[in-house]
């Protein structure tokens, strides 16, 4: 199963975004851990330090059109960290839903799903 990782990003400093995009990569290899394939947006941060070096200023919500664009290739969203606090997650939660992806809360909700239905290698 491919696992499209959501969770806030944005942040006041870059040391606190740091640490979201920690927390999302963590997360996700937890889902690699237990066999399934996790897509962390949150990479996309370093992406986005380097084209503004480079001169160019990507928007916010060509951002999340990207990741959009790959929600909508994954079997799966997985909520975590505060993703209540931010914009971004809930728009990733919406569309996910409309469009009829199994939808986990927390890493909790999809480690007892894996374990319930079998899916850990």
């Amino acid at each position: 199963m491919q696992v499209y990782i959501a969770g806030p990003l944005s942040a006041d400093t870059r040391e606190k975004m740091l640490t979201n995009v920690e927390q999302a990569v963590l997360v996700g290899n937890k889902v690699r851990k237990l066999g399934h394939q996790p897509y962390v947006p949150h990479l996309m941060f370093f992406a986005d330090e380097i084209l503004q070096r480079d001169g160019c200023n990507i928007a916010w919500y060509d951002w999340v059109r990207e990741d959009l664009y790959w929600l909508e290739t994954c079997d799966a969203l997985l909520m975590q960290g505060d993703w209540r606090e931010s914009k971004g997650s809930w728009v990733e939660y919406i569309v996910a839903k409309h469009i009829g992806l199994t939808v986990f809360e927390s890493f909790d909700d999809f480690e007892c799903w894996c374990k319930a239905c079998n899916q850990t290698n």
